[in-house]
Order: structure tokens, then C-alpha cells, then sequence
């Protein structure tokens, strides 16, 4: 993961100095943009339409997400809308569709390096990465040996850094099933482990004998 996270360093991209550019009405190139998928009016997604109050609203942020964020943190009005306790997805301001949707970019290629290094108990240097995505958002750097003393800090800075910058963008789940966490922070019971995984469509198990159900299902 370092290896791959220095080669696309290594590229030219850089993060968009305004986290605001990435996700506008029609979607503006930032040096940030490494897979986007684009959308016209004719050609349109439908991400704001189930996420905004005006659309069908069908996908509703928690506030559990919205209080994640701390007031002086730019990417809260950027990323959620709050009325009377409700909450929508503001990452995508229109119902028209026209918004490119980020299938990877820097950011999450910057934190994908700091946990790298995290791992590798290289803690100073994985500090050092994700301070720039806290940095953009107008936050304080974290200073370790004061805000950070030791691996499971970091990490765990790391993950929250994920959760917030990459929130509504199809992260979440897939970060807390690899890092183990996903039983742990949904208060799921041990129970319901097997449900980190899908099940095999039938259609899929008929036509490849060699395979076998998930456990579970």
C-alpha cells in the first residue's frame, strides 16, 4: 500500500486547495481528480436526488455522522445538511444529476499512505500525511507526543480522518469490515458476523461449481 501511495504521488496530484471545488453543481477539475466518472443533465446520476430534501430523500445521514464533525470543520456544511434534526447529503447539491461522482481520489490516497505507515510504526511520518487532510479543513495538526502518543491513536485518527473526509462516498462500510470494526461501532451482536460478507447469488454458484456459499446464508 505505501509502494502504491508513492507512485501516484509520484504522478503530479496534489489536493484541491479548496475542499469545496471537488463536489460542485457540474462538477469542476480539481488537481485532486484521479478516477471521476462524469454526468449531464442528459446522462445523470441520482445521488442528490435520493440524498436531498427536495429529492425523494430516501438515504438520510445520522446525526451520529453530522456531530462526528467539529463546528470549526468545513467539511460538515460541505458534506451534510441538518433541519429540525434531519439530516441530508449535501456532497451532492443537485437533483439534476449533472455532478461527477469521485471514484478515487488523492485524499483518500494520502490516508491510504498514512495508515501504511501507521502500520509500520512509523508514526511521525503517518501524522505528517493526514495532518494535510486536516489542514484543508481548516483544523488544527495534530502534534504526536500531545494529541497523538502511540500506534492506536494514530489509527485511530486515521480512521476518523476517513470517515469524515470520505463520508457519503461509499468508504465507510468496506473500512470498518476490513479494520474489524464493523461489529464493534454498528453495536451489532457477534451473531450477525457473517453479514460483513454478502451472499453468492444463486445464478453465480450454478455456473461455478467450484464455489461455496458464505457462511451464514
Amino acid at each position: 500500500a505505501l509502494a502504491a501511495s508513492n507512485a501516484v504521488g509520484a504522478m503530479g496530484y496534489v489536493l484541491a486547495p479548496s475542499f469545496a471545488d471537488l463536489f460542485t453543481d457540474e462538477g469542476t477539475d480539481t488537481p485532486e481528480d484521479i478516477f471521476r466518472v462524469s454526468f449531464t443533465a442528459v446522462e445523470f446520476n441520482e445521488m442528490g436526488y435520493y440524498y436531498l430534501f427536495d429529492g425523494r430523500w430516501e438515504v438520510a445521514p445520522t446525526a451520529d455522522l453530522y456531530s462526528a464533525y467539529s463546528d470549526s470543520d468545513l467539511r460538515r456544511d460541505l458534506t451534510l445538511g441538518e433541519d429540525d434534526g434531519d439530516y441530508e447529503g449535501t456532497k451532492f447539491p443537485t437533483t439534476i444529476g449533472t455532478e461527477d461522482l469521485h471514484v478515487i481520489r488523492y485524499a483518500e490516497v494520502i490516508l491510504n499512505k498514512a495508515e501504511a505507515l501507521a502500520r509500520l510504526n512509523r508514526l511521525s511520518e503517518a501524522v505528517t500525511e493526514y495532518n494535510a487532510i486536516r489542514v484543508r479543513a481548516r483544523l488544527d495538526p495534530h502534534v504526536l507526543g500531545t494529541d497523538v502518543t502511540s500506534q492506536t491513536d494514530v489509527l485511530n485518527e486515521i480512521w476518523n480522518e476517513r470517515r469524515l473526509e470520505l463520508a457519503l462516498e461509499g468508504d465507510r462500510w468496506p473500512d470498518l469490515v476490513r479494520t474489524g470494526r464493523a461489529l464493534d461501532v454498528l453495536g451489532l451482536s457477534p451473531d450477525r458476523a457473517f453479514q460483513q460478507l454478502y451472499p453468492i447469488p444463486a445464478r453465480e454458484l450454478i455456473v461455478s461449481t467450484g464455489l461455496t456459499q458464505n457462511p451464514g446464508y
